[in-house]
């Protein structure tokens, strides 16, 4: 043994490790308390529900984006508290969101499409 070992095992033994198992950090968590977004995955439409007090006081929009980072579907001047989204041409994956009010992101998330 070289001299000084216990010191590297104690420094490897420091090293913080993150472990998630499957299935624990999953999409359709909605802790956001400003929108919900089911069903998550989704087939056909995605139904998108805001908190009342976004969409009466400012400019409220939704963005779509796929995983590329390309804007595939905006929803802009949201004046109420529920949508519907069909899925219309979108191709099955992985796409992100931002809700945006006034320019000011409020929200943000992930939405598989099937």
């Amino acid at each position: 043994l070289r001299k000084g070992w216990q010191k590297d095992l104690e420094w490897e033994m420091q090293i913080p490790f993150k472990f998630s198992p499957p299935g624990v950090n999953k999409l359709n968590q909605n802790l956001n308390p400003f929108i919900s977004l089911y069903p998550n995955p989704t087939n056909d439409q995605l139904t998108l529900e805001f908190s009342s007090s976004l969409y009466l006081n400012g400019n409220l929009s939704f963005r779509l984006y796929n995983i590329m980072g390309d804007e595939v579907r905006i929803i802009e001047n949201i004046d109420r508290d529920k949508i519907l989204m069909p899925k219309d041409g979108l191709p099955a994956g992985l796409y992100l969101y931002q809700l945006f009010k006034n320019d000011t992101i409020m929200a943000r998330g992930k939405v598989v499409v099937q």
